[in-house]
């Protein structure tokens, strides 16, 4: 076994059943694992890689230094999920999935992943309710919904629920619309009216 893959099991054993999340680094030729924080809410189940650890990471060593995105499932097969799949084909790297305690790896290089509507399991990061209703829009109706920037930390957002204020700040009227008819179609015209 190569010496970063045993540094990710020991960390991966030591937190389990909690998952673990780092960055595959080329370090002047050789692999590194640095560990990230898991912001997750639900550590148990999911596993959020604090940004500022990425940011830190990429800062010093570049971003073509990093070579890939490492986490554990301690409770499942290290099979990548659906959640993994739609995570993994947003960041253009190398994901390395281990189940520590099995030491089954699987690894993947991320491919455009569509996932359906239905069924979808969570998550804070990328298959949120907002993300649902997004591309519920785009595949229906053709429109463009906007997205928001989301705190890094869900447990911020638990106490300061970002959607229901902009909700009640107006956000609908932002609609990137590729075609006003479309939106007449969905509003109704007197709806339409009211927002134009």
């Amino acid at each position: 076994m190569i010496y970063w893959q045993k540094k990710v099991i020991e960390d991966a054993l030591k937190e389990s059943p909690r998952e673990i999340c780092g960055l595959l680094v080329n370090i002047k030729g050789k692999l590194v694992y640095k560990k990230c924080r898991n912001l997750a809410q639900i550590p148990t189940d999911q596993f959020i890689l604090s940004p500022s650890d990425y940011a830190e990471i990429e800062d010093k060593y570049g971003n073509d230094a990093i070579q890939g995105i490492v986490h554990s499932h301690p409770t499942t097969s290290a099979y990548a999920s659906p959640a993994d799949r739609v995570s993994a084909a947003r960041t253009n790297k190398h994901w390395y999935i281990v189940n520590p305690h099995t030491g089954e790896w699987y690894d993947f290089v991320p491919q455009e992943y569509k996932q359906s509507l239905l069924g979808r399991p969570w998550t804070w990061e990328y298959t949120n309710c907002w993300q649902l209703v997004r591309e519920f829009y785009k595949a229906e109706l053709n429109i463009n919904l906007i997205d928001f920037d989301k705190p890094n930390d869900p447990e911020y957002f638990a106490f300061n629920p970002m959607f229901e204020d902009c909700y009640e700040k107006g956000w609908i009227i932002k609609l990137e619309v590729e075609n006003s008819n479309d939106l007449e179609k969905l509003l109704g015209s007197s709806d339409y009216e009211k927002i134009i």
